[in-house]
């Protein structure tokens, strides 16, 4: 079987596009290694229960938990060389490369020993270990699930802002193959970085969702959800929360990782609305996940459109709501947009960040929130027949085919 390496500085847990993508090369028959970093605890289990039930297997690339040997050993190093390089690399541009993150020349060395056909990078460490690797001669790829270089906020300095860009362009003109997270991003990224190889668009979707997956039907208010990795500020939440405390009559639930930084702004908004009618839930196991969200009616994408990036990508929040069969509330990106118009009547599109907007939208579910229960199947599965990530995998597939060829 031929080798495929995929390569992410973070745990394959935190990263959905990762671990599908691992899937998917899996059950074409490629044998995968998925080489990773490690520093939550709480993410490790997580990773190594992904890795017992799928057919690909884990490469720990570095371990700031002390968790393995190779963690105890190395971690300090590690976290001095990224300290170091975060605070010089203004002064020493040499420095700039370690100042991505965490291990970039202990992942370029563990991931050149696996000696693959093709290696695929996630994220901008990740894509100087593939220029790393090109440079010996190593056949390689990448996925651009953000467009890191404009992914920043005001406050992030010209100069570091500019060098993201070079890590993208650098990684881009040796990839033999490149993926991202939506045709809008496709196009935008194909103009800005003239990559080697054409750009192809991969949802982040997930596997079918069959009718017996969904939960059972459901009386009583409108059940709302929002999710994400982290919940905090900037993702659109203070939107919510002000309809929860102006519109009676429905009940929100926020699922994700409340950090401690956050913990206080939560606590604020919370308490300024009903907090009965505000549940907060703790992230799932990904096959858990449909079964949370189809006990739902109305699934919100908030996504703030600050800079580029967030305008033009698409989440896997939009999809999961839609394949688990939830009406959609989303924010006017270019990104939402463009999976709205596959899926006529499947949601409703307000301008980012306008509560009056937003309102009408909560308000007009309601209204009509039996015929959404009553449409529900269908739309999971007309959402399933479009998005799926059998369907998105198999553009994996190709993009790894072709680029193997050109090797």
């Amino acid at each position: 079987m031929t080798l495929v390496q995929i390569v992410t500085s973070s745990h394959v847990s935190m990263n959905p596009r990762v671990w599908r993508e691992a899937n998917a090369l899996a059950a074409a028959g490629f044998e995968v290694v998925v080489t990773c970093g490690w520093y939550s605890e709480r993410h490790v289990e997580l990773d190594r229960r992904l890795a017992r039930e799928s057919r690909w297997k884990l490469n720990v690339g570095f371990d700031l938990t002390g968790t393995s040997l190779r963690g105890r050993a190395g971690s300090g190093w590690i976290r001095a060389q990224h300290f170091a390089a975060r605070r010089f690399e203004r002064l020493i541009p040499a420095l700039r490369r370690d100042a991505l993150g965490y291990g970039v020349r202990t992942l370029t060395e563990v991931a050149d020993r696996v000696h693959a056909a093709y290696t695929i990078g996630h994220g901008e460490v990740a894509y100087d270990v593939i220029r790393r690797l090109a440079a010996r001669g190593a056949a390689v790829g990448i996925d651009l699930d953000d467009w890191v270089s404009e992914n920043q906020d005001v406050s992030t300095p010209a100069q570091w802002r500019a060098f993201l860009r070079s890590v993208e362009q650098d990684a881009a003109r040796v990839a033999r193959g490149i993926t991202t997270a939506s045709e809008a991003l496709a196009r935008a990224l194909e103009e800005s970085l003239h990559p080697a190889s054409s750009i192809t668009a991969v949802y982040n979707s997930v596997p079918s969702i069959s009718r017996d997956e969904l939960a059972p039907a459901r009386d009583g208010e409108m059940q709302v959800i929002w999710m994400s990795q982290t919940i905090g500020p900037t993702r659109g939440l203070e939107l919510l929360f002000e309809a929860v405390q102006r519109i009676p009559g429905f009940r929100v639930t926020l699922l994700g990782d409340v950090p401690k930084r956050y913990a206080e702004w939560l606590r604020r908004l919370t308490d300024a609305c009903d907090p009965s009618r505000v549940t907060v839930l703790s992230p799932v196991f990904p096959t858990e996940l449909t079964a949370v969200l189809s006990r739902h009616d109305l699934g919100c994408a908030l996504a703030v459109p600050y800079c580029r990036n967030k305008d033009l990508t698409v989440s896997n929040k939009i999809l999961h709501y839609l394949q688990s069969g939830l009406y959609v509330a989303a924010s006017g990106t270019e990104g939402h947009r463009e999976i709205l118009r596959q899926l006529p009547g499947s949601g409703r599109v307000f301008a980012a960040q306008d509560i009056a907007g937003f309102m009408r939208v909560i308000e007009e579910c309601m209204k009509k929130l039996a015929e959404i229960r009553a449409r529900r199947s269908m739309l999971s599965e007309q959402a399933n027949a479009l998005f799926s990530y059998e369907r998105q995998g198999a553009k994996v597939v190709r993009v790894l085919e072709n680029a193997i060829e050109k090797s």
